[in-house]
């Protein structure tokens, strides 16, 4: 996770997944994933779906999303260093939608 712009009313952020495909034929997907508050109190979340096709071996995936205002992280003399916690999960289009990763 990168972050790419960041100021006070929203903040760009660029996820890279590197994802396997272990089978010998191109898989479809879901992958789903939450941008959530880790160490501060909000209700806010940003929830993403992005279906995915993956050729047999290494594949890359790339997602960007926009917090609009951001808690951001100050260092300990300056203010409270606010984290954030993504968890992501790659279903396959299977009807039983098996978990292949989980992060």
């Amino acid at each position: 996770v990168a972050p790419m712009d960041v100021a006070e009313q929203s903040a760009t952020l660029r996820i890279d997944y590197v994802l396997q495909n272990w089978t010998g034929a191109e898989r479809t997907g879901t992958l789903t994933g939450e941008i959530a508050p880790k160490n501060f109190t909000s209700d806010r979340r940003d929830r993403f779906t992005q279906p995915v096709t993956l050729a047999p071996g290494e594949n890359r995936v790339r997602v960007t999303r926009r917090i609009d205002q951001p808690a951001l992280w100050w260092s300990w003399d300056y203010g409270k260093p606010n984290l954030y916690q993504l968890t992501s999960t790659l279903a396959d289009g299977a009807p039983s939608a098996k978990t292949l990763i989980g992060s």
